[in-house]
């Protein structure tokens, strides 16, 4: 796994590949290799899967190289729309309050700021980190470069310092992103594999649309009419559908992959050349990948044999273990940002009409509805699906569903029993001791087995061709 010419050790800054929405990651796109520089060390390999959707490989890059930015960002703005709002420089609208008689001037201002500049980072920050991807640090129209870049890949996978997957459910059946990982596994170690799911990006990005829009109407709606509560329960239906959802399909994903790598073989395993008979869209011949692979197993690892058998070993343990958990808590709190942001607001409609006490409750919940009622939901929900194994995908979807509706139901009523009985300060302040230790337990239920989450064999035969895909923290 040594160089043949230092030339080959190239990378490029991620937001080249991120550029234009990914289009570098369209496979009928004309790709530039200029931009590409030889480098000492590749900060991240890029490990993906072509017959994978563009959009969906590059909002989880987006998701994974962003979302810190995001939330800092958005948050600040948030701060600012509370003060300028606070200080009566953007209008609003007077409601009912939820405590108390007298009405609120209030506007969504600070939800509306936070989740835009949050959409604007995300997609608009170009982080300049050195990845390698094989499109833009391999010359694809000198033929004789090309094979030889090729043959470099396992120097490249050496003298990088991550593997970043962009996992979905086509990863394990392709012939070249096997190799790469149990290329990179030969010489690193297993925590320096980054499994990035692309349907936990899109479950995150859907939770922040969704929750932004059933807020921002409670926040315009007036309290207690009929229209409100419909919105919020049919919120929770919702939401409930799409995360029992997404940690179904979870579940059967990794199940399996379990299943193609406990099987796996180069014979069996795909390449895109031989799926399209060796010929471009032009009709022109190319060459066959396969065989150079062939040639790179059996330099690297010695046989064909003993590749297949640290695939279907060390890869497969490997893989299953950081597929093991479903959600990361930091991107739980970041699914659920919106629902604080809305609090905040009504926090600045109690600082605009000179009642602190009132600000300071509002933020308390907006804090404890973000960083402990959502994990505690997403973790109930889990040991739901985990605890359900042996019925069917729709009982256990409707089981979800009426867990988060009798959950939210509970949390309103102790709210509302805590400000009556100790006031609309000391009330939510109250709860948060008594969020802290189920929020850990459910927590720590879900985590513990992480590893053994994905095995399902109940599941097995059920796992669909197109399924959604696994997960680990980004």
């Amino acid at each position: 796994m040594d160089l043949t010419n230092r030339k080959f050790l190239r990378a490029v800054p991620i937001h080249r590949v991120l550029r234009r929405f990914g289009r570098v990651l369209r496979t009928s796109t004309q790709v530039e290799f200029k931009h590409s520089l030889v480098v000492e060390e590749i900060a991240k390999f890029i490990s993906h899967s072509w017959q994978a959707s563009r959009w969906s490989k590059t909002l989880t890059l987006l998701l994974f190289y962003n979302w810190k930015a995001a939330v800092i960002v958005s948050n600040l703005m948030a701060l600012l729309a509370m003060i300028l709002f606070m200080f009566d420089l953007l209008p609003g609208f007077r409601k009912a309050a939820r405590w108390g008689s007298e009405p609120l001037f209030v506007a969504p201002w600070t939800v509306c700021t936070a989740v835009l500049c949050f959409v604007l980072v995300l997609i608009f920050r170009a982080p300049k980190e050195p990845v390698f991807l094989d499109r833009l640090c391999i010359n694809q129209r000198d033929e004789h470069e090309k094979a030889e870049g090729v043959l470099n890949i396992g120097a490249c996978l050496k003298r990088s310092r991550k593997l970043l997957v962009i996992w979905e459910s086509t990863y394990c059946q392709r012939l070249w992103c096997i190799f790469e990982l149990a290329a990179f596994l030969k010489t690193h170690e297993d925590k320096d594999v980054v499994v990035l799911p692309t349907s936990l990006a899109q479950f995150v990005i859907a939770s922040i649309i969704w929750n932004f829009l059933m807020w921002g109407f409670y926040v315009v709606l007036p309290f207690g009419s009929q229209v409100t509560t419909y919105i919020l329960l049919f919120g929770y239906c919702a939401y409930g559908w799409l995360l029992s959802t997404v940690a179904v399909h979870h579940v059967l994903s990794v199940e399996k992959m379990q299943e193609e790598l406990r099987n796996f073989s180069v014979a069996d395993a795909k390449c895109y050349c031989c799926s399209v008979n060796h010929k471009d869209p032009s009709g022109e011949d190319i060459p066959c990948d396969r065989h150079v692979m062939v040639q790179c197993v059996q330099q690297w690892f010695g046989s064909i044999e003993e590749f297949e058998m640290s695939v279907r070993s060390r890869l497969k343990d490997a893989l299953s273990y950081s597929l093991g958990m479903f959600c990361p808590y930091s991107l739980v709190v970041t699914s659920a940002l919106p629902c604080m942001w809305v609090n905040f607001d009504f926090a600045a409609a109690r600082l605009y009409r000179r009642d602190p006490f009132g600000a300071i409750g509002m933020s308390i919940i907006g804090l404890i509805s973000v960083f402990l009622l959502a994990p505690a939901g997403v973790a109930l929900i889990i040991l739901v699906i985990r605890f359900s194994s042996r019925c069917c995908l729709i009982f256990r979807k409707l089981l979800a569903v009426g867990v988060v509706l009798v959950a939210n139901v509970a949390v309103h009523g102790i709210l509302q029993v805590s400000v009556d009985y100790a006031g609309e300060m000391w009330g939510p302040a109250l709860c948060v001791p008594a969020s802290l230790l189920p929020t850990f337990f459910l927590w720590w239920l879900t985590t513990r087995n992480s590893r053994g989450f994905g095995t399902d064999p109940q599941l097995k035969a059920e796992v669909p061709e197109n399924g959604m895909t696994p997960s680990k923290s980004i």
